[in-house]
């Protein structure tokens, strides 16, 4: 048997022309998509108002706005002060003050000095003892003898109780009251001198009624 073979160069390159045509087609497709860029139509912007108008517009004075406003008027001050009421002067009773004062101040008690001097100092200065509460809120009266010195200053020393009705209940009173006593001083040729063993009876009673 026996076999041709195409030996006719011509021809065979015929046969693959078709082929090398549609490669050729490809490549050149390929190469178009990656250079083509699409056209997007531009929408031209509406119209719009200027920005820069209300940038370099000068800015309005503030104060413009109260141009129209009143100013407030300050009150004129008075030309003469308002005189002022005459007021009807008031004397106080100065007794009825004294007196009233008096009774707030003075218990309900009497308490009597019973001095006896001789040729001894002279008092001007008394305070009168306190009646003591535990005596007057049970009714208690008496009295207290007491004696004491007087010192070439005037003052009180040297204090002693030598009687007492009822016994001790007023003694501490009278005491605290002698030691503030003042005393003139007894003179001799014109130097004051102490006075010894001074007297005095201090009587403690009630009012009555």
């Amino acid at each position: 048997m026996t076999t041709l073979t195409l030996a006719n160069p011509f021809v065979r390159m015929l046969s693959i022309l078709p082929a090398a045509s549609i490669a050729t087609l490809l490549i050149l497709y390929l190469m178009y998509q990656l250079v083509h860029t699409d056209f997007v139509d531009i929408i031209e912007p509406e119209d719009t108002e200027d920005i820069t108008t209300f940038i370099n517009e000068e800015p309005r004075d503030i104060n413009n706005r109260y141009e129209n406003l009143e100013k407030p008027v300050k009150p004129q001050p008075p030309t003469t002060p308002p005189e002022a009421p005459e007021l009807d002067p008031v004397n106080p009773d100065v007794n009825t003050l004294t007196d009233n004062l008096l009774a707030i101040v003075k218990p309900d008690i009497n308490v009597e000095l019973d001095s006896s001097f001789g040729d001894q100092a002279m008092p001007f200065i008394k305070v009168q003892p306190n009646y003591p509460t535990s005596a007057s809120s049970r009714g208690i009266e008496g009295y207290v003898d007491v004696m004491f010195d007087v010192a070439p200053t005037g003052a009180t020393e040297n204090i002693r109780i030598i009687n007492a009705v009822p016994s001790s209940i007023f003694n501490s009173s009278v005491v605290q009251a002698i030691k503030r006593w003042k005393y003139k001083p007894r003179m001799v040729n014109e130097v004051p001198v102490k006075s010894f063993d001074v007297r005095e009876r201090i009587t403690f009673e009630l009012e009555k009624g």
